[in-house]
């Protein structure tokens, strides 16, 4: 057996080495060349700013890097984009303007669809919790929440308008032309009408180029104007008396106005609570706000519009059997504001 002791160790004793060598070798400390450390390249602001992140309609849990044309402008978040994929064009959203980790070899976009409404940073942020909760691609998310046509890219059906002008300016130019007037009239009365309601209505197209021709009238890709009727605006209209419960409830619900606050009206049918409903619909829109009605089964839909339209001519409806052109209107006046219900 080998007992090692400090006599045994190399150097200078078990403890180290020598004190002295230790303060020799402080008093003359070597100089070694310091290396110039080399920067790692890094990608100028411009490279950042020329790529965008899209979500596409595709079943993968993953965004993907498109580069930006030079002759096109930059895409900011909620744009509708074109892009080649897989061999075909698709539709996608761009839901970050500006990555911070963009694909170093991302392939340039085709165009940005401008005729599409943007998606608004609310139905956005909708779309992500949606995709979190639901384990969903976000890409699929958003093709749910929004009509065909955008993802399609056909433009909306147009619709006819009425433009800004006095009365004695109709006059004098529908003052011979009794069937001009009666379709300006039937605008007045029924704003934002396509060209197959008019048709449907006795209207032909000679008739709606006259009113163009006049600058009385003028296409529109929003389906209803922005001119909406609220139950107090309302003239020569006899509305119903509301009861004590009424009352109470309406006042309740338009005391809370500006925060959110469930209510529960209970009745039995026909007891008058879709009237205190068209009641607090218009004291929001009186306050520069919006409504939205929803209605439990489609079967309801016909008579709950006949309702509603009884007091807001230019409200806009939303169900399944409707057609795309006719979803992707009601959806652009909805985010645009020119629907108020």
């Amino acid at each position: 057996m080998h007992i090692e002791s400090k006599d045994d160790r190399p150097g200078d004793g078990w403890f180290g080495p020598d004190r002295s060598q230790l303060l020799t070798r402080r008093e003359t400390p070597r100089e070694t060349p310091r290396e110039t450390p080399r920067e790692t390249p890094r990608e100028t602001p411009r490279e950042k700013s020329r790529v965008v992140r899209l979500a596409l309609p595709v079943p993968l849990f993953r965004s993907f890097d498109y580069l930006i044309p030079d002759d096109c402008s930059h895409p900011q978040a909620g744009d509708h984009v074109e892009v080649q994929f897989a061999g075909r064009k698709m539709a996608g959203v761009c839901i970050d303007s500006s990555p911070p980790d963009p694909w170093p070899d991302a392939k340039p976009f085709t165009r940005l669809i401008t005729s599409a409404t943007p998606v608004s940073p609310e139905l956005l942020e909708l779309a992500r919790w949606l995709c979190e909760y639901y384990h969903h691609p976000l890409g699929e998310v958003l093709a749910t929440c929004l009509p065909a046509t955008a993802r399609r890219n056909v433009v909306s059906s147009r619709d006819l308008l009425l433009t800004a002008t006095t009365q004695t300016e109709v006059d004098s130019l529908l003052g011979r032309t009794p069937r001009q007037r009666a379709l300006y009239e039937h605008l007045c009365s029924h704003p934002g009408s396509s060209r197959q309601q008019l048709a449907a209505a006795g209207f032909g197209s000679d008739l709606i180029r006259a009113l163009l021709a006049k600058n009385l009238a003028e296409w529109s890709a929003v389906a209803v104007s922005n001119r909406s009727l609220s139950v107090q605006s309302l003239q020569d209209r006899h509305l119903p008396l509301l009861t004590e419960e009424q009352a109470t409830a309406l006042r309740a619900i338009t005391d809370s106005s500006g925060r959110f606050s469930p209510f529960l009206l209970q009745g039995i049918t026909g007891s008058g609570k879709t009237e205190v409903y068209l009641r607090a619909i218009a004291a929001a829109i009186d306050d520069g706000g919006q409504a939205l009605l929803l209605v439990p089964e489609i079967g309801l839909t016909p008579q709950t519009i006949g309702r509603v339209r009884e007091r807001f001519s230019d409200a806009v409806t939303q169900h399944s059997g409707m057609t795309d052109r006719d979803r992707s209107a009601a959806l652009d006046a909805c985010q645009s504001g020119s629907a108020r219900v």
